[in-house]
């Protein structure tokens, strides 16, 4: 079963499960990150393992996944990376891309290119 970490209003980290649909879906697109994100200078791979993400939603999810399987197979542009903002001990809170951040994790990427947000 997969897991991600999201951050509640409380401070508390709880683990969430992903759906099993969802993994499917995810494990169809390959570890290419140029072929996904746009990457430049300011982009930085942050290990998966260390991201905090701030939501979950299903449906977001699912939609993230159907916009980088498009951008996979060249239909759409690659997206700008995560944005995500240094948190504590390490650890990255995701600011924009959370459904990513969820696609990713299931695929069983290792990384994720991201961009550090200064708030």
């Amino acid at each position: 079963m997969f897991t991600v970490s999201v951050l509640q209003e409380s401070g508390e980290i709880l683990k969430v499960d992903i759906a099993a649909h969802i993994v499917d879906l995810a494990k169809s697109l390959n570890y290419a990150p140029e072929k996904y994100f746009i990457i430049d200078s300011w982009t930085i791979f942050v290990p998966l393992a260390t991201l905090v993400q701030t939501r979950m939603r299903q449906e977001g999810v699912v939609n993230a996944a159907t916009l980088m399987k498009q951008a996979l197979e060249g239909i759409r542009a690659p997206r700008e990376p995560l944005a995500v903002k240094n948190w504590k001990d390490g650890w990255y809170l995701v600011i924009d891309g959370n459904s990513t951040a969820t696609i990713a994790k299931a695929a069983g990427w290792p990384d994720v290119p991201c961009r550090i947000s200064p708030e």
